[in-house]
């Protein structure tokens, strides 16, 4: 079986995907407001469609000790909880506007061993070019994870 997924590139070599349906809008340049005490990953929130939507640095989330990165473009997702559940939003930042990927079932691969933050935002991963990319769980990432703090603190 095959999907179309678009996939994320979040810089440093660093790339996700969520599904075809998942990405919603585009935001170049976005005006971005700082939360206090929120973690580091998820201390921003952007005003999009008159609701306050987090904002997830996955680069900040992977290296928690890295600089911060001047957001230029934003991507807007959105999800359910369950079925029936009322839609939810979340942004992330990007490195260079999403590209349009076919995924298929053969692809299917582990998640990267090194880098434990992974398994704890992402469903599963496949291989795209001799490199696994995991497939972004955003219920897990804006309800669970976005409270906590990335595997490599714990």
């Amino acid at each position: 079986m095959e999907s179309i997924a678009w996939l994320l590139n979040f810089g440093n070599g660093q790339l996700a995907v969520v599904g075809r349906r998942e990405l919603l809008h585009l935001v170049p340049q976005p005006a971005l407001f700082e939360v206090p005490r929120a973690p580091r990953h998820c201390s921003r929130v952007l005003i999009w469609q008159d609701r306050i939507v987090p904002v997830w640095d996955m680069l900040a989330w992977l290296a928690p000790n890295s600089r911060a990165v001047n957001a230029s473009l934003l991507a807007v997702v959105g999800y359910q909880s369950g079925p029936r559940q009322v839609p939810r939003f979340g942004a992330v930042l990007l490195a260079e506007p999403p590209a349009r990927v076919v995924v298929a079932d053969t692809q299917a691969c582990e998640l990267p061993q090194d880098q434990s933050a992974w398994g704890r935002i992402a469903s599963s991963s496949f291989c795209h070019e001799e490199k696994p990319i995991g497939i972004l769980d955003l219920p897990l990432m804006f309800s669970g994870a976005c409270a906590g703090k990335p595997a490599a603190n714990n």
